[in-house]
């Protein structure tokens, strides 16, 4: 008996798939142990590959940092969140203080802290780290990073295609790319001045 064709999957199929992963990945990697945000990836999308095919990475994005969320609560329950903590401080930006703030904002704020947080540039790992520690429900833990997650995503995702959508009439696509890698390059060189670097 012949086998069935399968069809060849189209180079904007394997293009989809890939940036769908890599956005998964960099959500994961964000929410433990890398530190440079999605919102690169994201906004780069927003320009490149427009609104719509930007914004389902950003739930792909989502499903990876609430899985690395997920994985740093539940390391944290598990009594090794000191260790934690203390590998969270040789990453770029992360002091013992920035620790402590987000779980005394995640006490004091709750649920809200994961908002203002991200506004004010506190890793998402760090509420994860605590919510764990405070022994926070997963449950609502999990909803809350689902909520702000997704709105930061969103939010940038939409600005960068906003702003790409008014530059590009003064610009070609590729040196509004050029744009938008210095814009992240100085955010960085910024935050990390700022937090110590």
């Amino acid at each position: 008996m012949a086998e069935a064709i399968q069809p060849a999957q189209s180079p904007a199929g394997k293009q989809r798939w890939l940036d769908a992963w890599c956005a998964w990945a960099w959500g994961l990697g964000e929410a433990t142990f890398f530190f440079i945000v999605p919102d690169l990836l994201l906004t780069r999308f927003a320009l490149q590959r427009g609104l719509a095919h930007a914004l389902r990475q950003c739930l792909w994005a989502l499903a990876g940092a609430l899985v690395g969320g997920l994985l740093v609560y539940a390391i944290a329950r598990s009594g090794r969140a000191e260790q934690l903590a203390a590998a969270f401080t040789f990453l770029p930006g992360i002091s013992p203080a920035l620790i402590t703030g987000a779980g005394t904002s995640l006490a004091h704020d709750g649920w809200s802290a994961l908002f203002s947080g991200a506004l004010r540039g506190t890793p998402y790992k760090l509420y994860a780290l605590h919510a764990g520690t405070q022994a926070l429900s997963v449950k609502s833990f999990l909803l809350a990073s689902l909520a702000a997650r997704l709105l930061r995503f969103g939010l940038t995702t939409l600005a960068a295609w906003w702003i790409g959508r008014w530059l590009g009439r003064y610009l070609t696509t590729a040196r509004l790319l050029q744009v938008h890698l210095l814009f992240w390059l100085l955010f960085y060189a910024a935050y990390f001045g700022i937090m110590g670097v």
